[in-house]
């Protein structure tokens, strides 16, 4: 389907401001991932280039290049990305944006069989004003087509996940220790992860991924244990002092 043939997309707000991985993110961060999302949705595969000088000018015009990159690594912040990369790595994706494409291009495919039924049904009608039983026949149709398309937008289109408590049960996996260990965590990831049990079970807090809350708490914990080491700065600290020149970040400027 072509992009000018979708003027909008379903927007869960609860499902955005629930996701632990957009919790996490700077005001800048969050606004730019909004604007990739709406450029995304607009091209005709729901993808955008992989690569950051075409990224920087499809999505942060006015920004400076710190401002952009900043934002950017902190939604692609490793091991945790919003977005996907294809195998050949050329263009990147958001997950449920394809998700809500392939059920957008169903349901307008089935309002356009609606729509011939119901234009077939009408000229039947027309035709059978004085043979009752054509009518009805016809009328039959109708409901019957529209009463199925309404079940299928009700059971297929408008679906949420809904948050839950901490389970009663939430070992440390393989997985979790990998994650922490990719993360470069030193601590003990038994004693952090009994912690995060107690903290949501004492305050009822609910999450629809117990998983992605964990994950959070462990980049919390990460940051909370950088800060105590973080010596003090001088006034005349520059953070960008040892960055590279930006000719060696992209290949052209940006236009």
């Amino acid at each position: 389907m072509s992009s000018e043939r979708r003027p909008w997309y379903p927007w869960y707000p609860r499902d955005f401001n629930q996701d632990e991985k957009v919790k996490c993110l700077s005001d800048d961060a969050e606004l730019l991932y909004r604007r990739a999302l709406d450029v995304m949705w607009q091209a005709n595969t729901c993808q955008l280039p992989s690569n950051c000088l075409r990224l920087a000018n499809a999505l942060a015009r006015g920004w400076t290049i710190e401002r952009f990159q900043k934002a950017w690594e902190e939604i692609q912040n490793p091991g945790c990305e919003l977005f996907k990369t294809t195998d050949d790595g050329n263009f990147i994706y958001s997950k449920r944006l394809l998700s809500e494409l392939e059920k957008f291009t169903e349901l307008s495919n089935r309002r356009k069989e609606l729509g011939k039924i119901g234009g077939q049904a009408t000229a039947k009608l027309l035709l059978s004003k004085r043979q009752p039983k054509a009518k009805a026949k016809a009328q039959a149709t109708v409901k019957q087509s529209l009463s199925h398309t309404h079940t299928h937008i009700k059971e297929n289109y408008i679906k949420e996940k809904k948050p839950t408590g901490v389970p009663d049960t939430f070992p440390v996996t393989d997985k979790m220790t990998e994650y922490a260990k990719s993360k470069n965590f030193h601590g003990d990831t038994e004693s952090l992860t009994e912690d995060f049990i107690l903290y949501y079970r004492k305050t009822g807090k609910k999450h629809a991924d117990w998983y992605a809350a964990w994950q959070t708490w462990l980049r919390n914990q990460i940051k909370f244990d950088a800060k105590k080491k973080k010596p003090e700065q001088d006034d005349d600290y520059d953070p960008y002092e040892n960055q590279p020149p930006i000719d060696e970040l992209f290949e052209d400027k940006i236009e």
